[in-house]
């Protein structure tokens, strides 16, 4: 979500759009008229890029929300400590993933202090299922990008902070349990 190393920002030139006379014109910086004075009329400036850079994040569109609207990416992936994301797009397979080991991992996780959140883009579903379980925070993101994130619905996201320790399917649940449970 950050520019690249050594990246180069967009070159741009200011652009003032002055009227005199009755004729517009646009000028830099550098190239304003000596006479610069109350008989020209300001009608505009803009930016216009000379020069296009490669400053541009690998990821641009990446932003969690809590229910209320609050953005929260921030605080979450500058934490310091380690967490468990679900990236569940909808809950069309919920009964598939709802599962024993799901519980169980929820009510561990909450007992050791790590937090655990589901992240979707399927809001009404997501407050029907978790808005009254204290074992999950919900948090809203735009459907393409967790898609593009998590290939299957759901995948598991171990965290520490923006790093990401371990990835895996909802299937491979009970086999990445040890892992899920090692994050501190």
């Amino acid at each position: 979500m950050q520019a690249p190393p050594n990246a180069v920002p967009d070159s741009v030139v200011m652009i003032f759009k002055y009227k005199k006379d009755g004729q517009i014109k646009e000028y830099t910086m550098e190239n304003l008229p000596a006479d610069l004075d109350s008989t020209y009329e300001f009608i505009d400036r803009h930016d216009k890029v000379v020069r296009k850079g490669n400053a541009t994040p690998a990821i641009a569109d990446f932003s969690l929300f809590s229910l209320d609207g609050t953005d929260t990416t921030a605080a979450i992936l500058n934490s310091n400590t380690g967490y468990v994301i679900l990236f569940a797009k909808d809950f069309n397979t919920y009964p598939k993933w709802n599962s024993a080991d799901f519980k169980s991992l929820r009510q561990e996780l909450t007992k050791r202090g790590v937090p655990f959140y589901i992240v979707t883009a399927d809001k009404q579903n997501g407050e029907t299922l978790f808005a009254n379980d204290p074992d999950v925070k919900l948090l809203l993101c735009d459907g393409t990008v967790i898609k593009t994130a998590a290939r299957v619905n759901p995948t598991y996201f171990v965290m520490k902070g923006a790093d990401i320790i371990s990835k895996f399917s909802y299937a491979d649940l009970k086999k990445n349990m040890p892992l899920v449970l090692s994050i501190k």
